[in-house]
C-alpha cells in the first residue's frame, strides 16, 4: 500500500509541475503574440501616415487655388476646376477618417473635422469674399492637420 501511495504522491506531484510548467509556457506564448500584434499595428499605422501625408499637401495645394489671392481680386483663377479642388480636399479628409481608428491620435482627427467642417461652410456659401474667407480657414486646418501627421510621424519613429 505504501508503493502504490507513493507512486500516487508522485504522479500527483509530476502532473502539478507540468501543469505549472504549461501556465508558464502559456503566458509567455499570450505575450508573444500580443508583441506581435502590437508590431502589426504600429507598422500599419506608420503605413497609413505615409501614405496620407502626400494625400493631405495635395488637399492643401488644391486649397490654395482656393484661397484669398494677395492684392488681387477675389476671383477664382482662370482654368481652375473648383469642384475638382473640393472634391481633392473631401476625398482626402474622407481617407483620414476612415483611418483615425488606426492612429489613436486625436489631433489628426480634430484637424481633419475641422477642415471638414470648413468645406462644408465654404460649399454652402454663395462665391465672393465669404467664401474666400472660408478658403483661408479651411487651408490652415489642413496645415495643422499635416503638422499633426508629421508630429505623429516623429513620435513613431516614421520617415
Amino acid at each position: 500500500m505504501d508503493k502504490l501511495h507513493l507512486i500516487g504522491t508522485v504522479a500527483a506531484v509530476v502532473g502539478g509541475v507540468a501543469a505549472v510548467v504549461s501556465a508558464f509556457v502559456a503566458v509567455k506564448q499570450a505575450r508573444n503574440a500580443k508583441s506581435y500584434r502590437d508590431e502589426i499595428f504600429d507598422v500599419k499605422k506608420r503605413t497609413v501616415l505615409l501614405e496620407l501625408l502626400p494625400e493631405a499637401n495635395k488637399a492643401r495645394d488644391a486649397c490654395k487655388s482656393l484661397t484669398t489671392p494677395v492684392n488681387k481680386p477675389h476671383v477664382i483663377p482662370e482654368g481652375v476646376d473648383e469642384q475638382r479642388m473640393i472634391d481633392t480636399i473631401s476625398d482626402c479628409l474622407d481617407r483620414v477618417k476612415d483611418n483615425a481608428h488606426n492612429f489613436g491620435n486625436k489631433k489628426i482627427g480634430n484637424a481633419a473635422n475641422l477642415a471638414a467642417k470648413f468645406v462644408a461652410e465654404y460649399i454652402s456659401k454663395n462665391p465672393g469674399l465669404d467664401r474666400f474667407q472660408v478658403a483661408d480657414d479651411m487651408k490652415s486646418a489642413i496645415g495643422k492637420l499635416i503638422s499633426a501627421i508629421r508630429e505623429a510621424m516623429e513620435y513613431d519613429g516614421v520617415g
